[in-house]
């Protein structure tokens, strides 16, 4: 947890009581770690509890946090307002969070709030609110100041749509480019691999849009709908007839299929796929899918 690495022995932990008992503040944080940290959830809980009621904005997060995870919403908020208010940024970007779908004008004054404090895992969550609400010029910047100091990865996929795009910002396919190369999310690597494969405002380029394609299946965030399309894309654009350039086409229209995309069977059946293969692939699809 945050702040436990000085403590880790029982002289440690009696040395913190004492502490914490004479008003301590970072001795009552220390201890809330220390319990959390070993699954003591209620004696964590009480320490975080003793810390925040003393205005700690740390504790108070951190047990808000507490009850989020034990669905006590209404509590966690409670704990959250009041870290926000003893100016715990982290807490503020949670709000956020929590009041995204719900009361997205608040969730915007949290966003604002936790960015301008320098927490920069909300840079791009406040980005996002300030274009949903057509401060376009706004959210530019604090989308550049996600993609090159928060390093990202979404906002810098979100500028090279943008640039691509044209909305908000004058089209410049060199600039989208830029971005979406930095981003290295899933959508962005797709959307590198449609760009080079049709030659939209670049050079048209298979090998490096099986390149981005590849890149996509790698990416950490890498999802269902994102992996079945760069299967799918992997699979169309290799080329060759020799056995093993057969062989990586109907890995990647396999995998495809697994993933949903029934579009994927004729293409593995003119490969000679036969259709018990194809079926019994059918059905491991769906006992994957039926199972809880």
């Amino acid at each position: 947890m945050e702040k436990i690495n000085h403590w880790r022995n029982k002289d440690g932990l009696k040395w913190l009581g004492r502490a914490a008992a004479q008003g301590y503040i970072p001795a009552m944080e220390a201890l809330g770690d220390y319990y959390e940290n070993n699954t003591d959830i209620a004696r964590a809980a009480l320490w975080y509890q003793q810390a925040a009621e003393a205005k700690s904005g740390y504790a108070a997060r951190k047990l808000g946090q507490l009850r989020l995870t034990e669905k006590r919403r209404d509590e966690a908020r409670t704990w959250l307002e009041k870290a926000a208010a003893y100016g715990d940024a982290r807490a503020m970007l949670l709000l956020g969070d929590d009041y995204r779908d719900s009361v997205p004008a608040k969730a915007l004054t949290y966003y604002q709030a936790a960015a301008e404090a320098g927490e920069q895992d909300a840079y791009y969550p406040y980005a996002r609110a300030l274009q949903q609400n057509g401060k376009s010029t706004e959210a530019l910047t604090w989308y550049r100041k996600a993609a090159l100091d928060a390093l990202d990865g979404r906002a810098a996929e979100a500028l090279g749509e943008l640039y691509l795009s044209g909305k908000d910002v004058p089209q410049n396919t060199a600039e989208a480019l830029y971005w979406l190369q930095r981003a290295h999310t899933a959508h962005a690597e797709n959307r590198l691999g449609t760009l080079f494969e049709n030659g939209e405002g670049i050079n048209q380029d298979t090998v490096l849009a099986l390149e981005h394609y590849n890149n996509a299946l790698l990416a950490v965030d890498a999802g269902q709908e994102e992996t079945r399309y760069a299967h799918r894309k992997i699979a169309d654009l290799t080329s060759g007839n020799d056995r093993a350039a057969v062989e990586t086409r109907k890995q990647h229209y396999r995998a495809a299929i697994m993933l949903g995309n029934d579009s994927a069977i004729d293409p593995l059946t003119a490969l000679g796929e036969d259709s018990d293969t194809i079926n019994a692939l059918l059905q491991e699809r769906r006992d994957q899918q039926d199972q809880p």
